[in-house]
């Protein structure tokens, strides 16, 4: 198993290795590089800005996010001090955690579902799992890997504790029989031997100690961490445990829990919470549907491998109500039909439960793929479940047909994984793009001077970081005049005009305006814009005041920015976007 799950990672996910830093992953270099190892270092380390924080939106300054991380860090700064601070190398210890995760979920699924190789099914399945791409690539999204590990590791310990995979009938299949098992066949310990060995286990503290020592390990690198109690709850009930030893794990599962809000509350000063887009808040308008729908949605995620897009996916399904309701109808209806085959339902509804469990506090936040990461881990298991429920205990044409799905599927979703990689690291090239457009064609920068992008690319809103970290200046500040209304690029050509030596005029051709679109929509909504734009509007900046010429429901047309100082300072740098050149230098003197 520790093999081909090895191979699979590299098939899918190898092309993560020279992919550099993106977005986030600038912040985390740099405060990593320039903190220390002290406990209020770590914490800084898992600040994150946003549009209005890495870079001005007409003085719209927004405080960033907050996270309270520290162990993630810890193990984040030894990995890059260890690569010497060299990208790749932390790529490749993205990749050794998730191939661990993997495997984790190839010991859990043995002991539920009773046969090793549909166990390696499972762990196939968690390393090629499409929807887990942007958590292998991204390297700011090492602290899930990590809380997974943690979060099973702890589940693991807890059952040896509590004696879980003692009694044979709480497997999927029943045991294999001496003339129905394949050769090599390999099934989970049982009979007397494993009820003597579980309560010799359960006496032992020390497992209860471990798993609460990978519990507090997986809240310090991930915050929905803290739901592992409920998955210890429902295995209990799924598996069966003492009272007394339940109790005596639910109290300190439970003061752990309260420990570490109390210690993140101290290390943030307060409960933080972000606002719309990020978060919806239970008062909003539309709170319900919106949770329903981001559940459906993530729950075709991980059982129908449907990418999870930040923007466009929601975007998308919403106006394709029949697509989205019907893929997950038949995901429902496929996960019924595994309930009803297996010979014990109890391990598949704790699988369901884990899913559900991790699900519930990632539900009001913005959709992200990274998301389904940790919930995915009942999710796969239940999918190898179901296969090994179709194959039955013994041999025959259904485990032929069983064995041929689960290659397919495997086969499929690395290619799947292989190519959704391509296509991240392809758009990681947009900031890359912008930044090297900055720095070899642009005037030389000096510490504090004023970037100014026009028709900048979404994907590119941390350039600001990346440039300092690339150039080794310090304190640059970037202002976004307006955003470009693709993700990757500008697709159309607008128009720039200098009217003198301090007013500029913009003006976007159809089908381009500045603002428009649903990237449009959600900065506005990031930036505390909560109406659209009308012609004749003003607002002041601290470096300029705009004036709207022309704007309706679709964005606006045409704008005029007139600055303080000349556009000509030696401490402004103009850069616009178009169809040809995504960074283009302009004003100033050479």
């Amino acid at each position: 198993m520790a093999f081909v799950v090895a191979a699979l990672v590299a098939a899918g996910h190898a092309w993560s290795i020279p992919s550099g830093l993106f977005l986030d992953d600038h912040a985390h270099y740099r405060q990593l590089r320039e903190g220390d190892w002290s406990y209020r270092s770590a914490v800084a380390a898992a600040r994150l800005g946003i549009v209005g924080d890495v870079m001005d939106l007409w003085s719209r300054q927004e405080t960033g996010l907050r996270f309270y991380r520290p162990i993630a860090f810890w193990i984040m700064r030894a990995e890059y001090t260890a690569g010497r601070w060299n990208p790749a190398v932390m790529h490749g210890f993205s990749l050794a955690w998730h191939w661990l995760g993997a495997m984790l979920v190839g010991m859990l699924a043995w002991h539920l579902i009773g046969r090793w190789t549909w166990a390696g099914v499972a762990a196939c399945l968690m390393a090629v799992h499409p929807g887990h791409v942007v958590t292998v690539y991204w390297i700011a999204c090492q602290t899930e890997l990590m809380a997974t590990a943690f979060i099973l590791l702890a589940t693991l310990s807890y059952a040896r504790y509590a004696g879980w995979w003692r009694a044979r009938g709480q497997r999927v299949l029943s045991a294999p029989q001496a003339d129905g098992a394949a050769a090599g066949e390999l099934s989970p310990p049982d009979g007397s031997q494993a009820a003597s060995a579980g309560a010799a286990a359960g006496r032992n503290g020390a497992w209860l100690a471990l798993a609460l020592a990978f519990y507090a390990l997986a809240m310090g690198c991930r915050e929905h961490a803290i739901m592992w109690p409920a998955i210890i709850v429902t295995g209990d009930a799924a598996f069966g445990a003492e009272r007394r030893r339940r109790l005596r794990a639910y109290a300190l599962a439970g003061l752990l829990a309260v420990v570490y809000l109390l210690a993140r509350q101290q290390a943030l000063h307060g409960f933080p919470l972000p606002g719309r887009p990020y978060l919806m808040r239970p008062g909003d308008p539309g709170f319900a549907r919106y949770i329903v729908d981001k559940l459906i949605y993530y729950m075709i995620g991980v059982f129908a491998y449907v990418p999870v897009l930040p923007i466009a996916g929601t975007d998308y399904f919403r106006s394709h109500p029949g697509t989205f309701y019907g893929t997950f109808a038949g995901v429902a209806v496929t996960l019924l039909l595994i309930l009803s085959g297996a010979h014990a339902r109890r391990p598949l509804l704790f699988l369901l439960a884990w899913t559900a469990v991790f699900f519930v506090p990632l539900l009001p936040v913005f959709a992200s793929m990274h998301h389904l990461y940790l919930p995915s881990v009942g999710a796969v298991c239940l999918l190898a479940a179901g296969l090994a429920v179709l194959a039955g205990p013994s041999g025959g044409p259904r485990r032929v047909v069983a064995w041929v799905l689960a290659g397919v599927n495997v086969a499929v979703l690395a290619g799947f994984a292989w190519g959704f990689g391509r296509t991240y690291t392809g758009a990681t090239r947009v900031e890359d793009v912008v930044v090297r457009d900055v720095i070899e064609n642009g005037r030389s920068l000096r510490d504090g001077d004023h970037l100014f992008f026009i028709n900048l690319p979404m994907l590119a809103y941390y350039a600001i970081p990346a440039i300092e970290n690339a150039t080794g200046r310090h304190d640059l500040h970037g202002h976004v005049l307006t955003v470009s209304p693709w993700l990757l690029r500008m697709e159309k050509p607008a128009a720039l005009r200098r009217l003198d030596d301090r007013t500029i005029e913009l003006t976007a051709p159809p089908g381009a305006e500045s603002f428009g679109g649903v990237a449009g929509r959600t900065l506005l909504a990031v930036m505390g814009f909560t109406d659209a734009f009308r012609t004749g509007d003003c607002l002041s900046a601290s470096l300029f005041d705009v004036e709207i010429l022309e704007a309706d429901t679709d964005g606006i047309r045409r704008l005029r920015f007139r600055f303080r100082e000349s556009v000509d300072s030696p401490r402004f740098h103009f850069f616009f976007g178009s169809p040809v050149r995504w960074a283009y230098p302009v004003f100033g003197k050479p």
